[in-house]
């Protein structure tokens, strides 16, 4: 598949919200979120912690509303629905709880 077939699947499977678990699409736009965040020092750190605590982050269609975190299983779950910008505020937030029960 050439390189331009992949970005323009990868476009219409971010606008049409076909993401599927552990899409390459889906990855490529988590890791942009998480640029987002990084800008500022405590979203970074907060991404430590995320990482240190062995938390998954991805998205879920199913989700209601944006965002969810549940400790007891190590999730953070995004709903893909939603513009990047909203999901890197909902991102923040559910990291917060995650720092708030470690």
């Amino acid at each position: 598949m050439s390189l331009v077939k992949k970005f323009v699947d990868c476009l219409r499977k971010k606008f049409v919200h076909e993401l599927e678990s552990g899409d390459a699409c889906e990855k490529q736009r988590l890791l942009a979120i998480q640029q987002i965040l990084s800008v500022v020092p405590e979203g970074e750190e907060l991404f430590g912690l995320a990482k240190k605590m062995k938390f998954k982050i991805y998205f879920d269609s199913e989700i209601k509303g944006y965002g969810a975190m549940n400790h007891t299983q190590r999730l953070i779950r995004l709903n893909p629905r939603h513009k990047d910008a909203d999901i890197a505020v909902t991102l923040a937030h559910e990291l917060r709880h995650v720092w708030q029960h470690q």
